[in-house]
């Protein structure tokens, strides 16, 4: 919906990140939005690596990972090797293209994180989902299902009146 004295005419869609008080505004189709909608992808990779750890009684053993891939690597390949800021950015955070070790740290550093009270960041934002908008005025609202798994977007069938 538009307004006629739109305060944000002219700034592109905005969502915040987690928190709608306190989080980071998001620009629809930015880099940074691209990045923000795999996290929840790289949280859960880490809380799945740390699932099939074993306790020998002292420490975590870090599970056999080497045929279990990044699901952003895997998922992804063309948003990767298309996009460089994207590529670049994801392995800035080192969320893409580590080793088996390298992310089984950062699967003992976020079980840590989550013992300690910290928020789950495996499942997707919800701001990112509740986000509509519209550039036609005239344009008649539609409903799309994501599919969290694989990322996949379809259109939601039409309800019957």
């Amino acid at each position: 919906m538009t307004r006629k004295n739109d305060k944000r005419e002219g700034i592109p869609p905005q969502y915040r990140h987690f928190d709608k008080a306190k989080g980071k505004a998001i620009d629809h189709g930015s880099t940074e939005d691209f990045v923000t909608r795999l996290e929840w992808r790289y949280f859960k990779y880490l809380s799945d690596i740390f699932s099939y750890a074993t306790w020998n009684g002292e420490n975590w053993v870090k599970p056999n990972i080497d045929n279990f891939p990044n699901p952003i690597e895997q998922d992804f390949p063309n948003l990767i090797a298309d996009n460089l800021e994207v590529r670049d950015t994801l392995i800035s955070k080192k969320w893409i293209f580590q080793s088996t070790d390298q992310y089984w740290i950062e699967a003992l550093k976020y079980h840590v994180y989550l013992e300690n009270g910290g928020k789950d960041k495996s499942l997707p934002n919800p701001n990112i989902h509740k986000t509509e908008w519209i550039e036609n005025p005239e344009a008649k609202p539609i409903k799309v299902l994501f599919n969290n798994q694989t990322g996949e977007v379809s259109l939601a069938p039409v309800e019957e009146q």
